[in-house]
């Protein structure tokens, strides 16, 4: 069965990259790794792995529109269906989301609505909350606001400081991101009202596995 071709975009490490990477029995094939950091070490993890990358520093463009419509041209070029953000610290316009309707995915280190935005999971262990987690959601033009695919929790621990809850976090992270991946690719869904609704749910959490 032929893979969907798609696309990682990432600002930073790199690891939510070779998670997706390495899943195994992955419906979708990487074929392209685009940023926006000339500094990312996820560039050059993609290129030791000999993966086509995109580097599409925003000082060369005039507006965010331009740089969109440029990253999107590379893309349409790589025959590229789905967008995976992992890491990727710039906000998408509606050119870029137009281009890929609810074909745009993202991963959030908390259990939104809350701690939306920067710094969630310092802010998480300055309110003093019990549980935090990770949410995967497609993305619309809000700032995680987008429809919800999968959440889950991560407790926090006696003792834990941002090294080690960030380490858990992102421990599930690698486990939860490639399955959401796979759910979206298989099972039908649709958006309503800005929320989610999957044609067969119980497939869904088959695919996703059980809390990490």
């Amino acid at each position: 069965m032929k893979k969907v071709a798609v696309a990682v975009l990432a600002s930073g490490e790199g690891s939510n990259y070779r998670a997706l990477q390495a899943y195994e029995g992955a419906p979708y094939e990487i074929a392209l790794l685009g940023t926006d950091d000339p500094r990312a070490p996820a560039l050059s993890k993609a290129r030791e792995d000999g993966l086509p990358t995109a580097l599409l520093p925003p000082e060369g463009f005039p507006s965010r529109e331009a740089w969109e419509k440029a990253m999107v041209e590379v893309l349409e070029e790589s025959r590229v269906e789905w967008v995976v953000l992992a890491g990727f610290m710039r906000i998408l316009g509606p050119f870029f989301l137009r281009a890929f309707p609810w074909r745009v995915v993202n991963l959030h280190p908390s259990l939104l609505p809350s701690f939306r935005g920067r710094e969630a999971i310092a802010r998480a262990l300055q309110r003093g909350v019990s549980w935090t987690g990770i949410t995967v959601h497609l993305v619309d033009e809000g700032v995680d606001q987008g429809p919800v695919v999968i959440q889950r929790p991560v407790p926090r621990l006696p003792g834990d400081d941002e090294e080690s809850l960030t380490r858990r976090i992102k421990e599930a992270e690698h486990h939860l991101y490639p399955r959401a991946l796979h759910a979206l690719l298989e099972v039908p869904f649709r958006v309503e009202e800005g929320r989610l609704l999957w044609a067969d749910e119980r497939k869904v959490r088959l695919l996703c596995g059980e809390p990490f």
